[in-house]
């Protein structure tokens, strides 16, 4: 088990780092209180979110993953005006009505991933049924996606989202196809259960190993997460099988991502991870592209 840590931001680049942290372990710097540059008279550079060297340096991973999400809901509506005509068009805050839209973008239904529609697997996770529905999931997520991307990183970040949305709409595939045995069509779509991820991955991470202040953080985040469950269960839209699929996976990460805090930049593990955020980066690209072009008119 790691040792447990209490937060603070690295002088140098604004990263959270541990308290007791020696060494950055994203910009690398040894002086991560800023001691040398005091006594030596120079003025401390003003915090910034650190940055791989493979990711632009002003677009934080989370603010990209956000912008991909509303883009593609306007698509959303794009798709749906074309199908039924602006009289056709439904509420912009409701969860219902936009389903042939959905369907043709992207979203997750087993019979058509086992018909070779794969790009469905990721492009669900992008895709949401209203205003209200991609609102509170971009809310929730550019709170908490932000802080764990500061914590380990983005590649770190892309891998635990992607894995944890991809694991969401086949924890749903499974569940009702192969367990219920429920043949009729069960159709996905929405990034609550990658954000699951996040928050299981924030909650184990801090809670095992963090004191005071980060421990307290990971409290309230697996207080958060049951009561979210609970909500799940009473509000019938709600998938709480997808919510449970993105959870495990990303509470899985949390128990191992801690130790990254300790690892120089270009370290053999970080240089897997960031390996396997492009690979699964490039799948995403293909997916969403897939649907995109499976809703144009023909």
């Amino acid at each position: 088990m790691s040792p447990e840590y209490e937060l603070k931001r690295c002088a140098h680049c604004g990263t959270w780092i541990p308290a007791t942290a020696g060494m950055c372990a994203s910009c690398g710097t040894s002086d991560v209180d800023g001691a040398r540059a005091r006594a030596s008279g120079a003025r401390a550079a003003p915090p910034r979110r650190a940055r791989a060297a493979w990711w632009p340096r002003n677009l934080s991973v989370t603010n990209a993953i956000i912008l991909v999400n509303v883009g593609y809901f306007l698509w959303t509506m794009r798709v749906q005006a074309a199908l039924a005509g602006p009289e056709g068009m439904p509420s912009l805050l409701s969860m219902r009505g936009f389903g042939a839209a959905l369907y043709m973008q992207g979203a997750y239904i087993h019979e058509g991933v086992a018909a070779g529609e794969w790009w469905r697997i990721v492009a669900a996770t992008f895709l949401h049924g209203g205003l209200l529905h991609i609102g509170m999931n971009m809310f929730t997520l550019r709170s908490a996606g932000a802080l764990l991307e500061e914590l380990v990183g983005p590649a770190r970040f892309l891998t635990i989202y992607l894995v944890s949305g991809i694991c969401s709409t086949l924890a749903i595939s499974v569940w009702f196809t192969y367990v219920l045995q429920d043949r009729s069509p069960h159709m996905m779509v929405g990034a609550s259960g990658a954000i699951f991820g996040v928050l299981g991955t924030l909650a184990v991470m801090l809670r095992t190993r963090g004191r005071g202040r980060a421990q307290l953080l990971g409290r309230t985040l697996l207080r958060d997460i049951v009561f979210m469950l609970i909500v799940g269960f009473l509000v019938p839209i709600v998938s709480n099988t997808g919510h449970v699929g993105g959870l495990l996976p990303g509470m899985a990460f949390g128990f191992f991502v801690g130790s990254s805090f300790a690892e120089r930049p270009g370290s053999l593990r970080g240089r897997a991870w960031t390996l396997a955020a492009t690979l699964l980066v490039a799948f995403a690209a293909l997916s969403l592209g897939a649907g995109f072009l499976h809703s144009l008119p023909r």
